[in-house]
């Protein structure tokens, strides 16, 4: 098997770019995720096992130096990747520079740590993503003994305890990046160390089993390369809950007012709503979900009009309301003559530019239309009760979607049941 890990590592040098980055999806690409998550597997790999190759280590202190130069905190975990990273290789070569990288980087990812405890994605709070910054952070900590982190990810794991639900899926549409897979490792490792850690790993092991959250029985080939080890890697001692989650206790009210998730329990019902994404999410009565929505939504020849996506709200004790515009998507896919193109400007060297300016128009942007809604939401004691308003007679067209995701990721569409 070492010599199969050693083959791995070897091939994956040999898919290095001369100033020491990867590309992910386009030639001369220069993706700092897939450096990053690709580089820690395979410092990972050669700490473990303890392989000593030239080869190898010399393409990972590149990657490591290309690393340090580059950011992304438009999507924070990538850069949360590079923490462990620059450790292990710090650990490996014993070079301090590689310290002094880990510690800026540190500093920049617990920069983008919100005082409400979610880590910064596309300008929000993401719960799948949620899960890879805890991982990292926490691989960190268990490598380095850095007890900093323990504060911050007291935070972390603190706000992504809401997130677990009655019948133990976790996260979906309502998050900033509309993920459901959860890498649960990093709560492993934080047991006994972190207040909750201990609850949710428990949870989310048995999640796992019953197939409740994507998981490696339904990554794709690429998922399942790139997150498979996160599983294997740490597994807790068996352990027994001490306290309970959120959505298994007494009732309470929890808003997260910057980033717009509502979080209630109340007799037998528990719900996740977003208020600034068009009041879309989750309602369970005991363990059986009622609500899962994610937008009214109609279509014309060309386009589809959705409520998914930026909203105002108006929020008292038991009611809310939550205005906003229909906002036009269109559905596009990738035709010969523009992946030449793409691939041209790749060559000159235009990759990095190009993957900006794809992933605003692609994920961020957002064209709204002139037709309004306003949907109130009463909590009440048997549950929230919705009603809708549209500024236009568009009602015969209308449907209620549910896991519908304008985004163009490909973390949006893993399999699941």
């Amino acid at each position: 098997m070492k010599e199969y890990a050693i083959a791995a590592c070897l091939f994956w040098a040999s898919r290095q770019s001369k100033d020491g980055s990867f590309d992910e999806y386009m030639p001369n690409e220069k993706s700092h995720v897939a450096t990053s998550f690709s580089s820690l597997a395979v410092a990972t790999a050669y700490h473990m096992l303890r392989i000593q190759n030239k080869i190898v280590l010399t393409a990972l202190e590149k990657a490591c130096d290309w690393l340090s130069h580059n950011e992304d905190t438009v999507v924070i975990n990538h850069d949360a990747g590079c923490v462990p990273l620059f450790y292990l290789i710090y650990l490996i070569t014993k070079k301090k520079k590689y310290l002094h990288m880990c510690r800026k980087k540190l500093k920049i990812v617990l920069s983008n740590l919100h005082q409400e405890g979610w880590f910064n994605e596309y300008g929000g709070a993401d719960i799948g993503y949620q899960s890879y910054s805890i991982y990292f952070l926490a691989k960190y900590f268990t490598l380095s003994g850095d007890r900093t982190v323990l504060s911050p990810l007291n935070q972390a794991v603190g706000f992504f305890k809401y997130f677990i639900h009655p019948d133990l899926s976790v996260g979906g549409i309502y998050g900033s990046r509309d993920t459901d897979f959860i890498i649960p490792t990093g709560f492993e490792m934080l047991m006994e160390t972190v207040p909750y850690a201990t609850e949710i790993a428990i949870a989310l092991r048995k999640a796992v089993v019953e197939m409740k959250i994507v998981g490696p029985y339904s990554f794709d080939d690429r998922f399942l390369s790139e997150e498979l080890y996160t599983f294997l890697e740490h597994l807790g001692k068996p352990s027994t809950p001490k306290k309970e989650l959120p959505s298994q206790g007494k009732g309470f009210v929890k808003y997260f007012k910057e980033c717009g998730l509502y979080v209630r329990k109340h007799n037998d019902w528990y719900c996740v709503l977003n208020f600034k994404k068009g009041g879309i999410g989750k309602v369970f009565h005991g363990k059986k979900i009622d609500l899962d929505f994610s937008g009214w939504a109609f279509k014309d020849k060309e386009n589809v009009y959705s409520t998914y996506g930026p909203s105002v709200a108006s929020l008292s004790k038991n009611e809310v309301t939550i205005q906003g515009n229909f906002n036009i998507y269109r559905f596009r896919q990738l035709g010969l003559l523009t992946s030449i193109c793409i691939k041209i400007l790749c060559l000159f060297g235009l990759g990095a530019q190009l993957k900006k300016a794809m992933r605003y128009s692609l994920i961020k942007q957002v064209k709204r239309s002139d037709i309004k809604y306003e949907r109130m939401i009463e909590f009440r004691e048997t549950g929230p009760v919705m009603r809708d308003q549209f500024s236009q007679d568009i009602s015969a067209r209308l449907m209620k979607t549910t896991d519908f995701s304008p985004i163009y990721s490909t973390s949006v569409h893993l399999y699941k049941e």
